[in-house]
């Protein structure tokens, strides 16, 4: 059966009047428009809400459907023990789901898992959804940490599974948006909090998903948002479809950008086949960057792909090397993709002959030995962006003073403790942030000692 509908929902404990206790009244915009929702669903009658939780079971590379989860969820963690929400699984429509992304090669599906609390993510939507259509089935699904183009595969993927199962079904994609709108709020102010927002509300207004799909990834981390993945995977769903969206409401009282909004699919639109557009776009520039790509970022692409294929390094290694690659030096290659980091490896100090053997064996460590990402799969080879910084110039200084996160890299040591992190990284602008995530990264705490080290980069292309 075709989608009946689809909604944009946040998903803040606080709305529940047993958790707010009146602090709720502050968001009285969101509380009607959830209101407004909820009504709509009933008077829709659909068998089975399907709901995306950026808080629900995640993992790097796989996308996870709920099939052991207890037969309600409370908000015990936010104090309300007393207050439960049904949650009644639709088996078969969640078998549905996991064979279209078998069907789309996309990694995921009901792996083994023990019952677990349901997640807020999931909780504060159904809570609403409760009060004017209980006992509705459900199925809950989560993002992963792989890309939003991915996330829009994976909405592909189940918008197809819903057009040929026999249940009637509404999507909910559950997330927040900035958490940084107010410097009184749990987490600061940031520019890009207020800029963020505006920027997906008018996308969501003018049902531009591409511009989900593209939003800058420097501007997305700064904000601190948590909804986008559900956002682009509801696009996704939605894709080579016509449809009608309406934003019911936006605020941020407490500093956190709650955003309702609806988006009903009408007949069938090619034009509106995004992940196909972004997909061609992407191809065209990472053709005319390799054009005039420099030899150390063509050996670090060589290097991960005779890794991934397992074969021998193509004709590139075999030229010959220039002077400077032939000498040591410390070096670090970062891997994008579709705009996201997909892995940053490096050293400090050289660790072999060469700085050409450095820049591939960093390159492969990127690609396969980063802990916060799956190893680089072969479908990903094509779209991956490189960047290769070779680390000169240390000087240690005493003070951030002159410190400047554009120009200058920093490494921070605690005993055997070091955190370091490149110049010019997105999303960090000020030296408070850059020795921030350096402290972060090394686990040392704020107002421990620190020796610190300033370097600048040559940056290859």
């Amino acid at each position: 059966m075709p989608l009946l509908d689809a909604y944009v929902l946040p998903h803040p404990p606080i709305a529940i009047p047993a958790i707010g206790r009146g602090e709720e009244k502050k968001m009285h915009t969101t509380l009607n428009a959830f209101e407004v929702v909820a009504r709509r669903i009933a008077k829709l009658k659909p068998d089975v809400v399907v709901i995306v939780s950026p808080h629900a079971t995640a993992y790097a590379d796989y996308f996870h459907i709920a099939h052991n989860k207890p037969t309600e969820g409370t908000f015990a963690p936010f104090g309300a023990p007393h207050v439960r929400v049904p949650i009644t699984l639709n088996d078969a429509m969640a078998q549905h789901i996991e064979e279209a992304y078998q069907r789309a090669n996309i990694a995921g599906g009901m792996l083994e898992s023990r019952p677990g609390e349901v997640d807020h993510g999931t909780l504060v939507p159904l809570y609403f959804i409760e009060q004017h259509y209980p006992g509705v089935e459900v199925v809950l699904l989560s993002v992963s940490g792989m890309s939003l183009i991915d996330h829009y595969e994976a909405g592909c993927a189940i918008g197809n599974a819903l057009r040929e199962a026999p249940q009637r079904v509404v999507f909910v994609a559950s997330g927040d948006l900035s958490h940084r709108l107010k410097a009184d709020g749990p987490y600061g102010f940031d520019p890009a909090g207020p800029r963020f927002d505006a920027y997906v509300i008018n996308a969501l207004r003018a049902g531009d998903f591409a511009a989900l799909l593209t939003v800058d990834s420097g501007l997305a981390h700064r904000a601190g948002e948590c909804g986008l993945k559900s956002m682009v995977m509801v696009s996704g769903v939605c894709d080579g479809r016509a449809v009608d969206t309406e934003v019911l409401s936006y605020e941020g009282p407490f500093g956190v950008g709650y955003a309702v909004a609806s988006i009903t699919p009408r007949g069938p639109d090619d034009h509106r086949c995004f992940g196909d557009r972004v997909r061609d776009a992407e191809k065209k520039r990472l053709a005319a960057r390799e054009r005039r790509a420099s030899t150390p970022v063509m050996l670090a692409k060589a290097a991960i792909e005779a890794h991934v294929l397992q074969r021998q390094p193509r004709d590139v290694l075999r030229r010959q090397i220039p002077a400077y690659l032939r000498k040591p030096a410390p070096a670090f290659v970062t891997l994008r993709l579709f705009g996201a980091l997909r892995g940053c490896v490096g050293t400090t100090s050289p660790s072999t002959p060469s700085l050409a053997e450095e820049v591939a064996r960093n390159a492969v460590a990127a690609a396969t030995r980063d802990a916060r990402f799956p190893s680089v799969r072969e479908d990903e080879l094509p779209w991956l962006e490189i960047k290769v910084d070779v680390l000169v110039g240390f000087t240690s200084v005493q003070s951030t003073d002159s410190l400047d996160p554009k120009h200058d890299g920093i490494i921070v040591t605690a005993g055997k403790r070091c955190g370091v992190l490149l110049p010019d990284i997105e999303g960090i602008d000020t030296t408070e942030q850059q020795m921030a995530v350096a402290r972060k990264k090394a686990g040392i705490k704020d107002g421990e000692s620190v020796k610190l080290t300033r370097f600048s980069v040559k940056r290859y292309t």
